[in-house]
């Protein structure tokens, strides 16, 4: 599949993927379409798993947003 180095969900499932990244980071930051693929990455993985971006929201973003107006407005009361 041209694009996709992993294929989670459709290669590999996602609970090997979580396991096996596990294995090798601390956390997981995750930008994946379907948000039941967060769930479940989160549920098998060993480490912490951070929604990057999923089709239910995009978290990471509204922080990034917040930080910006902070570091343009000063201090936000």
């Amino acid at each position: 599949i041209k694009g996709e180095e992993v294929g989670i969900g459709t290669r590999e499932p996602v609970q090997d993927v979580a396991r096996v990244l596990g294995r090798y980071v601390q956390g997981i930051m995750a930008r994946v379409f379907r948000h039941e693929t967060i769930l479940g990455l989160a549920e098998h993985s060993p480490v912490p798993v951070i929604n990057g971006l999923s089709d239910d929201s995009h978290p990471c973003q509204a922080l990034a947003d917040f930080l910006t107006i902070r570091e343009h407005l000063g201090r936000i009361d």
